[in-house]
């Protein structure tokens, strides 16, 4: 049976080959030598693929090889995409929401100086917003002039206000109304050499102030704002001043640029000024107008930002006097590094009119009711480079600037060792220098430090009388746990120039001589700390001037020596 079944395999098996050889043998000769050629249809194949992210991928763009026999021409898309970097977010401790709505500050101190404040805003709506506030400050004590004399050197100072919106669908109603009232002491040396003040007279400020407005609130194409504000100022002497303004601001997206203007018109009215200074030739001016309108255009890209414009300054006197000026208005940014690195310059100018409210909050010892003209900065040019590096803990601000002004304002004492002031006014050039650093070191820990140098160039005075050539500021934050809180500042004020006698100055020219002096170093230490014993109540300390110095702030004015103060906050 075996031998069968072997015998029946190598049949089929030789069957089968004779099969598969005859078709071939049947073919003709000449056929055999022809090329076979097998085709396909041609598969593409990726060589190389990567998941779609959301930043650009260049892996895409390697070249793949193929093996036929026709080109491609490609060409790069363009495309304008560029990330920018952001700094990364402050990440801080959470708070539980509170719903206190106001807060009450009370703290007494030497040299008799209570301290009390007041804060509170309803519950706010999305229809309108209310705040209110009340603050009093003063101090009731003596000084220690150099002679050994001890004098009265009272202040006070009272403000109350109250400050309201309104929200429509795409606008609100403001408007603002504070009331102040100061009195402070002409405790300096008065117009006799070799004596002092003994019962020097007070003088008091009231000073109140109305604003109200019609703002666009949302609308990024189109903006507006347009208010009307009065102020007013009584002193002890009769003097009063009104100064009510109407204000504009538009601005409005034309393509890429920004467009936009500001304008201004202010009258100011006076009362019970002195008719004219002999020395000076300043007229008294009951009335003036002063109209201001500035036109603007910007453009923002990734890189810079350009911003031009003018300013077209009008005053009008009713003396007849009228004057015209115009002053370019030019900003740009350079943002060489982004966030690390910009670098700015700015081209401007413009009038500045001198309130006799302004005066006073300069230098409350001015004489009272003297005016002056205004104060034009005919051309300022500044520049300089500012960043936050370092995860934005750090920041940096280094500038210069150079400024031409017409009838910049300095300081003389009216008479010999006199008690008031005078502002002098002359053309002069400013050259400036500043450094700004901050360090802040999450919320626990912070430090600033800002330094600043100034240059006065004159054309008439010999000094820049009361100007400090140089000024420097240290302010350290800590807070502990969001418990204790320790805040410190120094201040230094540099030397500066004084004059004994306004007239002497004024009729230097026949050949009156005066003295120069020197007010010595300003240097002010000042350490505030707060313990915080719940959410809603914390209690404070305070001291002021700890080097006890007693360094004139205005001539033959010494300050305060060591002041030291405590009270509590209520939160409610």
């Amino acid at each position: 049976m075996m031998n069968r079944s072997i015998v029946y395999s190598a049949i089929s098996i030789l069957m089968m080959g004779i099969l598969s050889v005859r078709p071939a043998m049947a073919q003709p000769k000449e056929n055999l030598t022809r090329e076979v050629e097998v085709v396909k249809p041609y598969t593409p194949e990726v060589s190389d693929f990567s998941k779609i992210n959301d930043l650009p991928d260049l892996s895409d763009t390697l070249k793949v090889q193929t093996q036929f026999d026709y080109s491609i021409r490609s060409s790069v898309a363009p495309t304008e995409f560029a990330p920018v970097s952001l700094s990364p977010v402050q990440l801080e401790p959470p708070v539980m929401p509170l719903n206190y709505r106001g807060y009450l500050k009370a703290g007494m101190g030497n040299y008799l100086s209570p301290l009390a404040e007041i804060y509170y805003h309803p519950a706010n709506t999305k229809a309108y917003s209310l705040e209110l506030f009340a603050q009093h400050n003063s101090s009731w004590g003596e000084i220690e002039m150099p002679d050994g004399n001890e004098v009265d050197a009272d202040n006070s100072d009272t403000r109350a206000g109250i400050t309201a919106k309104r929200f429509f669908t795409s606008s609100a109603l403001y408007g603002d109304l504070n009331m102040r009232y100061s009195t402070w002491k002409y405790y300096g040396y008065n117009a006799e050499p070799g004596s002092v003040v003994t019962n020097p007279f007070t003088q008091h400020g009231l000073l109140p102030h109305i604003r109200i407005g019609y703002q666009s609130v949302g609308d990024k194409k189109f903006t507006y704002d347009l208010n009307l504000n009065y102020d007013y100022i009584s002193d002890a002497f009769d003097n009063t001043e009104s100064d009510a303004g109407l204000n504009l601001k538009l601005g409005s997206r034309w393509k890429s640029f920004d467009l936009g203007m500001t304008g201004n018109l202010r009258f100011i009215s006076r009362g019970g000024f002195s008719q004219r200074d002999e020395v000076t030739g300043f007229q008294k001016i009951d009335q003036g107008s002063y109209f201001r309108v500035a036109p603007f255009m910007k453009v923002e890209r990734e890189k810079y930002i350009l911003r031009a414009g003018i300013i077209l300054d009008y005053e009008s006197f009713e003396n007849g006097d009228n004057e015209i000026r115009v002053a370019p208005d030019v900003e740009m940014i350079w943002k060489a590094l982004p966030g690390n690195v910009e670098i700015y310059g700015n081209l401007s100018g413009g009038v500045i009119p001198n309130t006799y409210r302004n005066l006073l909050e300069v230098n409350p010892y001015m004489y009272p009711g003297w005016m002056i003209p205004s104060t034009a900065e005919t051309l300022h040019l500044g520049a300089g480079v500012r960043g936050s590096p370092f995860e934005s803990k750090f920041h940096y601000n280094i500038k210069a600037s150079l400024s031409i002004w017409e009838n910049q304002i300095f300081w003389s004492h009216y008479g010999l060792y006199g008690s008031y002031f005078i502002p002098m006014m002359d053309d002069a050039r400013s050259i400036d220098f500043g450094a700004e650093f901050m360090y802040r070191h999450s919320d626990r820990f912070s430090a600033v430090f800002q330094a600043n140098y100034h240059h006065w160039m004159m054309d008439v005075l010999p000094e820049a009388w009361h100007r400090a050539p140089w000024d420097t500021e240290l302010s350290l934050r800590y807070n502990a746990r969001q418990k204790f809180y320790v805040t410190m500042d120094l201040l230094l004020n540099g030397p500066r120039k004084i004059s004994p006698d306004y007239y002497l100055i004024a009729g230097e020219s026949s050949g009156s001589t005066y003295q120069v002096s020197e007010l010595k170093t300003i240097v002010d230490l000042n350490l505030k700390m707060e313990y915080r014993i719940s959410d809603a109540f914390s209690i404070f300390v305070q001291g002021k001037n700890l080097l006890n110095r007693h360094d004139e702030i205005w001539g033959y004015y010494p300050t305060y020596g060591i002041r030291g103060l405590g009270g509590i906050t209520l939160s409610f």
